[in-house]
């Protein structure tokens, strides 16, 4: 009886054996795909910071998308694109995104969105702007106000520029060309009738240095084009122009 009993323990020791592995091999497959499923979650909500001070910087995006960062400029975008290609902006950058109709490009802003597919173009605003600047290049943008404000939404064309005003969440359309919407990747500026707010703004924008020009000048204006000159150089012509005197105070050019 006991040798009978025996044989019938080592027949049954192997099945048990087998559904034991058995057992362990899915459920080690189970712990690697929810490993993987982790992993790929956590790359999708992981998101990449850039930031730029005194510098100008390009960025590749996961799809393939440039973004050209001007100065004092910060870009956040999730390490891994799928459904939506989600950014995040403060100040200025330009955009070259590659098109893909399954999955819509959007930059969110403090007062501003914007959604395209594949376009280019030129998106600003610096907290001390009382305007976010749309200059779309190529295609056409949706620019939107963001909740809270007045509701307003544009379809942006190439070749047109868009203006949206921070107190009212207002979204103007510019009637003419803005020949300086690119002057910080150009360093072409272009100077018509261009009053003193003009003026300090587009040099903030191409130089990150303030150009201060005094009150008594409001309502004058100056007709001139530089290319590719210092921000020193430019500064003493619009004084010159303008019938002040410069003074360099640090980084900050104050015309009296």
């Amino acid at each position: 009886v006991d040798e009978a009993w025996s044989n019938v323990l080592r027949q049954v020791r192997p099945a048990r054996r087998i559904v034991s592995f058995r057992r362990m091999a899915a459920a080690a497959v189970l712990l690697v795909g929810i490993m993987a499923g982790g992993y790929r979650w956590w790359m999708q909500t992981r998101w990449v910071h850039v930031a730029t001070e005194r510098e100008r910087r390009e960025v590749l995006l996961p799809d393939g998308s440039s973004v050209w960062l001007n100065f004092n400029t910060k870009l956040a975008y999730r390490e891994t694109f799928r459904s939506s290609r989600d950014v995040r902006l403060s100040g200025e950058a330009y955009f070259e995104v590659v098109k893909n109709s399954d999955a819509p490009f959007s930059i969110e802003m403090s007062d501003a969105r914007v959604e395209v597919l594949g376009t280019s173009f030129n998106l600003s605003s610096y907290a001390p702007d009382s305007s976010v600047d749309l200059k779309v290049t190529s295609g056409k943008v949706a620019f939107a106000s963001k909740e809270g404000k007045a509701s307003e939404s544009r379809i942006v064309l190439k070749g047109q520029s868009a203006s949206l005003r921070k107190n009212s969440g207002e979204i103007v359309k510019a009637q003419g060309e803005d020949r300086n919407a690119l002057a910080w990747k150009t360093r072409r500026l272009h100077f018509e009738n261009s009053g003193i707010g003009e003026i300090g703004k587009v040099f903030f924008h191409v130089y990150g240095s303030q150009l201060v020009i005094d009150k008594r000048f409001e309502g004058r204006t100056v007709n001139v084009n530089f290319v590719r000159q210092s921000k020193k150089e430019v500064a003493e012509v619009i004084a010159s122009l303008l019938g002040g005197s410069l003074q360099v105070q640090g980084d900050i050019f104050v015309i009296m």
